[in-house]
């Protein structure tokens, strides 16, 4: 049996590495992550990678200089690079590079997947089955339970989604508090989970105005903070929880809770 591709995530950025790893492997390929570009270099001293993911902004030598580390005299890479960039309109710039493609951060999660499966179309990885959208799991024999999740950083959004997704549960994002407020009312979802800080209203200003609702006030809320260690006292109540930090496992714990106690 054939190896899974590997893959060598370079980003100085923590939370998206693990981010970004954790989604990646879930498809079936083997991830290595490196914080810089120094640090990229003595990986592949001992684990060559099929393809890397390079962030192109670090310190030290930088996305370009590790990039053009590993360049032969003609410019192209030993090995497959999928650049990774928060840059806009740097579409000239990148394409002097002999890179294999070119992603903007803030990309969806199946942009990512397709633009590597296209570098590795005889990998393992992408003869695993699919994961499950809401559509099947919704026709499945077993109820799926709902939940809206608001979150406007689409990495963190897709890792709860994936990591919820693989423990049964159906997720929407919404990125705006009036928004979430609005299909929390029209769907009725069997949970809500909301980041404190949230475009447009609040997390917890969105867990009071759904508890004030006839209706949706039984819908419970978990509002998480990555600043907050210890709830503030509107923040708990009937229907409604805290989560401190912005950590996918005790966000999931806290979210099957409330389901099952409904």
């Amino acid at each position: 049996m054939s190896r899974p591709s590997r893959i060598l995530l370079v980003d100085d950025e923590r939370s998206l590495r693990v981010a970004l790893s954790d989604l990646i492997a879930a498809r079936g390929y083997e991830v290595t992550t490196a914080g810089s570009g120094e640090e990229a270099l003595e990986i592949m001293k001992h684990n060559e990678p099929d393809l890397i993911l390079l962030d192109i902004s670090m310190p030290g030598m930088g996305g370009l200089g590790f990039f053009r580390r590993i360049c032969d005299h003609s410019g192209k890479p030993s090995r497959p690079v999928l650049i990774l960039t928060a840059r806009s309109g740097m579409g000239a710039f990148f394409s002097g590079l002999k890179a294999n493609g070119v992603l903007q951060k803030g990309c969806t999660c199946d942009e990512l997947l397709d633009s590597i499966a296209a570098i590795l179309p005889c990998s393992m990885a992408n003869k695993t089955a699919p994961v499950a959208s809401c559509e099947d799991n919704q026709s499945a024999s077993l109820k799926t339970h709902r939940v809206l999740l608001g979150e406007d950083d689409p990495h963190f959004a897709a890792l709860v989604r994936h990591k919820f997704e693989h423990e049964g549960f159906c997720v929407e994002t919404v990125e705006s508090g009036p928004d979430l407020i609005e299909k929390t009312v029209a769907e009725l979802p069997d949970a809500v989970a909301v980041k404190r800080i949230l475009p447009g209203m609040n997390g917890d200003h969105v867990a009071s105005v759904l508890a004030g609702m006839s209706h949706a006030g039984a819908v419970p809320v978990i509002v998480y903070d990555e600043h907050l260690d210890v709830p503030e006292p509107n923040l708990q109540g009937r229907n409604r929880s805290f989560v401190p930090g912005r950590n996918w496992r005790l966000l999931l714990n806290a979210v099957r809770k409330a389901v099952n106690g409904r």
